[in-house]
């Protein structure tokens, strides 16, 4: 089955723009993204994400906004291939050990080889 999954995570302000809220408890920086949000958080997003496109046609009935499963997000991660990419270099995701224990803006690493941009910090 076909799925689609963002070019960058989420930031606080997409977040912010649907749900009319910020509950990220890191301070806000509107371009980082988003943080300290549950699955229930998450799928309130997709849902009024969804509702809001359809609402002004922008995205067909057949299809919705919703989280990709485990095995999605690992594809993601592994830019298609069937290789694992545990280990990645420190050139395309902020993770522990180089983000200052702080949220970055998303998209300033390089892109992985699917031009995804901070997905394996994200696993």
């Amino acid at each position: 089955n076909n799925f689609y999954l963002g070019q960058t995570p989420i930031t606080q302000a997409q977040y912010k723009a649907v749900t009319g809220t910020d509950p990220t408890d890191r301070g806000e920086n509107s371009d980082a993204q988003m943080d300290s949000v549950n699955w229930d958080h998450a799928d309130e997003y997709c849902v009024k994400l969804t509702t809001l496109y359809r609402k002004v046609g922008v995205l067909p009935q057949r299809m919705e906004y919703r989280l990709p499963t485990e095995a999605e997000r690992k594809y993601g991660c592994r830019a298609g291939s069937s290789e694992s990419r545990d280990g990645e270099p420190q050139d395309i995701t902020c993770n522990h050990d180089n983000a200052d224990g702080r949220p970055h803006p998303v998209g300033q690493k390089a892109p992985d080889t699917s031009n995804f941009h901070d997905m394996p910090g994200d696993i």
